[in-house]
């Protein structure tokens, strides 16, 4: 049962980071726009 939780929450931790890394990604994509207009 330990190993399955802590495989749950390493799949969580992986997607967090892969989810800030995009938010991150979008946050630059929205100031490069700004600066073109």
């Amino acid at each position: 049962m330990t190993d399955i939780v802590n495989a749950v929450m390493g799949e969580i931790a992986s997607a967090s980071d892969e989810q800030s890394r995009g938010i991150d990604q979008v946050a630059l994509a929205v100031s490069e726009m700004d600066r073109v207009t």
